[in-house]
């Protein structure tokens, strides 16, 4: 019965730490919207430049969502396996396996769309990469107070 509320709580845990780092990126992306409609020009322009900036990044965060959970459901899954299995509860661990599971997206997609092509961004160039790792380590800080100090 213990083990069935554990894996229980585990899934919450890793659900809410999850929403906490994509909040926090989406927060922070929304800034950056905001800052972007700010350097337009005033009037009809600088809202047809915000809408235009907004349905960009919209377009695009619906056409990665799919492939970004793809990419980070495995990882994630791996980070806690390990976790629970060697009972593991250092902030540290949490810290660092969210980091680089959430900054492992945009790497392995760079890595992906730009293998072979000449003049391609490396991975550690990829923009906005230390606001997505900092949305993963959120997300293992979360979990880490949720559930991985008591594994």
């Amino acid at each position: 019965m213990r083990l069935l509320l554990r894996i229980f709580w585990v899934a919450i845990a890793a659900l809410a730490a999850s929403f906490a780092g994509l909040a926090f990126m989406l927060a922070f992306g929304l800034e950056l919207l905001a800052r972007t409609a700010a350097e337009t020009p005033s009037g009809a322009d600088a809202a047809e430049g915000w809408l235009t900036v907004a349905s960009k990044v919209f377009d695009q965060a619906s056409a990665f969502l799919p492939v970004a959970t793809a990419f980070t459901l495995v990882p994630g899954l791996i980070v806690l396996i390990v976790a629970e299995v060697a009972r593991i509860r250092s902030l540290t661990y949490y810290l660092a396996a969210g980091g680089i599971a959430f900054a492992g997206v945009p790497v392995l997609l760079r890595l992906a769309a730009g293998a072979g092509q000449p003049g391609a961004q490396t991975p550690w160039q990829t923009p906005f990469l230390l606001l997505i790792a900092t949305g993963g380590f959120l997300a293992g800080a979360v979990y880490w107070a949720l559930a991985g100090r008591r594994a």
